[in-house]
Order: structure tokens, then C-alpha cells, then sequence
């Protein structure tokens, strides 16, 4: 099994249940990237960093080879390599940059993971963590779901990286050099990470929780790393023609950037149900059609009436296809009402009715309180698939059921897999991601003499953690004010 397989599958545990990533390399994860909403829709700003990309490599020893830079649609503050000469950024990360020399020194970082073959091993278990915690996080909507798999990347790192991350730091800044970009600037980029630490170091102390150590790009430096300098500063002795730091460049690609969650570009599937108003959603089978809402008297999904594909690979002898559903074969309904204090179970049989199911048991999607078992019809054959799941103030009740051709064990055994694969997938849409159907962008704008943060904050009516969020992106963290003439970034819907 390779090495990003096996980080997937630790993913997938981590999912418990819901959606699953089919992949098998680098290239697949970014087609499933791609497919899942994962890029960033800004191609002004993709072919910036493509293009400062491919001037970096040109000055590398893999000068003339193949490399793909893409922006990563999460608020995120990281970047990452890959093997086949993958790397990305996120979005968020370029948010707290203040000029394209300190860009060029993160790209120049990653390439020379690439150059110097740091991306197989223990790093490439990492990344392929961060990968698929990523895109499992975008097709579960799981904020969760990415912590987690950026925790096992982090533990993978602890201990083992120092002296790979000191290489292509060193590494990086010769290629910065070469192309007249000064290495001071992947200094500032650290300590511009070490200031966003404290912030969320701040912050977990005021909610009186525990944060893990930021993990993301130069994570394993210290502040002051004499180590860090004497690696990187000496790459300015054979600074070329100088560019300067590209400020206005930078400004110019990264106005109108989205700040914080993004939830608007997300590539929802066809088979998705998304309630706004009673804030759940749930993901039937693919292919399958839904009509209606949990308004008016319910969601009710079939199979499509369109020809389908095999569901098994036709080169894999391990499992059969499954048989293909008819619109009139099979169905799954969602329907809401208020719950009461029973528990789902109770629910089933107190508040409905329902005969005794079996092979019940209780789930929990999403961390939700549920309950599901089997319904058999009045001559005893396995007849429906029932859950009762509670979210919020309400009960929600999901039925698969199967005609009469199908009431045998293999037949409603293959429709029960689809209807349980379902149920699983069943989950509130959180206020991060209602937030995130508007949200911020950055724009740019010059400070005057009676600009001040705080004039700033209550103009835009910023809440405390979103004044101290200004700070860092403008360079003023803790308790620094602009100066008259300043550019200064603020973040606005």
C-alpha cells in the first residue's frame, strides 16, 4: 500500500463514516481536488503564483521539468509539496502576506522540498495527510474532519523534519537570490507565522481551551532561529539584479481575495440535499434524483431513470457490479417534525408508531443522536430501511425502501448498503458554512493621518477577534497603528 493511500485510509477512519475519496497518487488527488471545489476560482490569481512558480524551477536543478502550482480554496495558513512536482498553497495563507518577495520565499520553499526529494518518506505521509484531510473536509463540510488529519501530519513532523525544513530553507533562498528576490524576506515570513501562533495561542486561552501548536509552512523554526538566519541570509551575498519586494504587484493580484471561509465556490454534488433553513443536509446516492423539501411534506430521492454505469471497476474481480435500480425499485425520503425528550428510539415507537424493527442498534452521524433497524413487511420479508435522527430542535426521519420485486436478502441487502451510506452522510450545516455562502474579501486602501485600528474596526464593524485578525494582516500585531500613507489591508462582504 503506498504511503498516501495509507494516509487516506487513516482519514477515513477518522471520518468514522461518511463520504470516501477514491485516489491512488498525486495526480488523483488533484483531479479530486479540482472536482470537490478545492481550487481557488480566481485564475488571474492562479496564473500569478503558476508563473512566479516556473520562474522559481527555472533557476532550480530541475530547471525545464513539470511543475503544477495551485491555490487551495481553505482558510488555512499552510503550503505544501508533493511528489510529480505538485504544490500548493492555501488562500489563506496569502492573506497575511504583504508583498511577492514573501510569497516567492514560500514557493521557493516547497519547490526545494521537491528539489531536494523531501517528498517521499515520512513528508510524503504527511502531505498525503494534509491532502485527503483536505478533501475529505470539503465533501463532509467537517472543519473537524481537516483538524484531525492536520494532527496526525503534525505528529508525523514533530521530531523528524528539522533538518529537511532547514535545507529547503536554505535551498529556497538560493533560489529567491538567483532571481533578485531578498532571502531577508523568508525571515519575515516566519515571524509573520510566529505572530499568528500567539494570536491563536491568545485566543484559546480566552475560551479557555487548549490549541495545538501551529502546524502549518516554517512551523518548525523558533522565532529568533539563528539556525534559520545562518541558513538563509547568506543566499542574499549573490542577490541578483534586484527586484525589490513587488508590493504593487502583490496588491494588484490579491485585491478582492476571499478572507476566511469560502463556502460560495464549493462544487456541491448533484446528489446533495442542502436545507438552509432547518440547517441539515444530506447526500443520497450518486445519481440518484431528489425532488422537494423538508417544507412541503418532505425530500423523496430515486434512482435515475438515465442509464448508469456499473458501480465496480470492470478490471476489478473483488466485488461484483451492483444491479442497476429503476426509479420505481427503490426510494429514500427525508421528512421533519419537532422531537420530544425521548431518545430516537423511544421516538420511533412512542411518538410513531412504528412496529419493532430489526437488527436495530443506534448511530450517530455527525455526532447526532439517532437510531436505525430494519422494517419488515406484513409477510415478514425486509421491507424498509428506517432512521430517526435528532438535530437541533427537530426529528428527522429517513426511509429507504425497496418494491415488492426486491423484498428478498440480496436485493435489499445491495439497496440497504445505498440507503445506510446515506443516512451516514446526514448532518447539520454549520454557522461557519451559512456564514461562509457571503463571504469576506479583502481590499486594500491607504491610511491617513486619522487612521487607527480601532477608527477602522468600528467603521466595518468588526467584532474584538476580527480587530486583532486586521492587525496581522497589515503587520501591526499586537499593538501596533498604521502610519499616514500606509497601504493597509482591511476584509469586508
Amino acid at each position: 500500500m503506498t504511503i498516501l493511500k495509507a494516509s487516506l485510509l487513516l482519514l477515513i477512519a477518522l471520518l468514522a463514516t461518511g463520504p470516501t475519496v477514491a485516489v491512488e497518487g498525486p495526480e488523483q488527488f488533484y483531479q479530486q481536488l479540482v472536482a470537490n471545489g478545492g481550487r481557488y476560482r480566481d485564475e488571474a490569481l492562479q496564473q500569478y503564483i503558476t508563473e512566479l512558480g516556473e520562474q522559481i524551477v527555472a533557476v532550480s536543478p530541475m530547471a525545464g521539468e513539470k511543475f503544477t502550482f495551485t491555490v487551495v480554496d481553505s482558510a488555512d495558513m499552510n503550503a505544501f509539496a508533493m511528489a510529480d512536482n505538485f504544490v500548493y498553497i492555501n488562500r489563506g495563507l496569502l492573506g497575511y502576506m504583504h508583498n511577492e518577495a514573501q510569497l516567492v520565499s514560500v514557493l521557493a520553499h516547497e519547490v526545494a522540498h521537491i528539489t531536494l526529494d523531501h517528498v517521499a518518506g515520512t513528508r510524503g505521509a504527511m502531505i498525503g495527510a494534509q491532502i485527503a484531510s483536505f478533501i475529505a473536509a470539503v465533501l463532509s463540510g467537517s472543519g473537524d474532519v481537516y483538524e484531525a488529519g492536520m494532527a496526525y501530519a503534525e505528529s508525523i513532523r514533530s521530531g523528524h523534519g528539522r533538518d529537511n525544513e532547514l535545507d529547503a530553507d536554505r535551498e529556497g533562498a538560493v533560489y529567491m537570490a538567483a532571481l533578485g528576490y531578498p532571502p531577508s524576506e523568508m525571515i519575515a515570513m516566519l515571524s509573520i507565522m510566529k505572530d499568528y501562533e500567539q494570536l491563536m495561542k491568545a485566543r484559546a486561552r480566552e475560551r479557555g481551551v487548549t490549541r495545538p501548536t501551529y502546524h502549518g509552512v516554517f512551523a518548525s523554526h523558533p522565532r529568533n532561529d539563528a539556525r534559520l538566519r545562518n541558513a538563509v541570509l547568506p543566499a542574499g551575498d549573490r542577490l541578483a539584479a534586484s527586484r525589490g519586494l513587488g508590493e504593487a504587484s502583490f496588491r494588484e493580484r490579491t485585491e478582492g481575495l476571499i478572507w476566511g471561509d469560502n463556502f460560495v465556490d464549493k462544487v456541491a454534488p448533484p446528489h446533495r440535499y442542502s436545507d438552509l433553513p432547518e440547517r441539515v443536509r444530506i447526500d443520497f446516492p450518486e445519481r440518484w434524483q431528489h425532488t422537494g423539501t423538508l417544507a412541503a411534506d418532505g425530500v423523496v430521492s430515486r434512482p435515475s431513470a438515465e442509464p448508469q454505469p456499473p458501480t465496480a471497476d470492470a478490471g476489478d474481480d473483488s466485488s461484483p457490479p451492483q444491479k442497476t435500480l429503476a426509479p420505481s425499485e427503490a426510494s429514500l425520503t427525508v421528512t421533519s417534525q419537532p422531537r420530544s425528550l425521548d431518545s430516537p428510539e423511544e421516538f420511533l415507537y412512542n411518538q410513531l408508531r412504528l412496529p419493532a424493527l430489526v437488527d436495530g442498534g443506534a448511530i450517530s452521524p455527525a455526532r447526532l443522536a439517532g437510531y436505525s433497524g430494519i422494517q419488515l413487511d406484513t409477510s415478514g420479508r425486509l421491507y424498509r430501511r428506517v432512521a430517526l435522527i435528532y438535530s437541533r430542535y427537530n426529528a428527522y426521519l429517513i426511509v429507504g425502501e425497496v418494491a415488492e420485486a426486491l423484498r428478498n436478502e440480496t436485493d435489499f441487502g445491495a439497496a440497504d448498503q445505498l440507503f445506510v451510506e446515506a443516512i451516514e452522510t446526514f448532518r447539520p450545516i454549520s454557522q461557519r458554512e451559512i456564514a461562509g455562502q457571503r463571504p469576506q474579501r479583502i481590499n486594500y486602501v491607504r491610511a491617513n493621518a486619522s487612521s487607527s485600528i480601532a477608527a477602522i474596526a468600528s467603521q466595518l464593524g468588526l467584532s474584538d477577534a476580527d480587530r486583532d485578525e486586521l492587525r496581522m494582516i497589515n503587520g501591526l500585531y499586537p499593538r501596533g497603528e498604521p502610519e499616514p500613507g500606509q497601504w493597509l489591508k482591511i476584509f469586508r462582504q
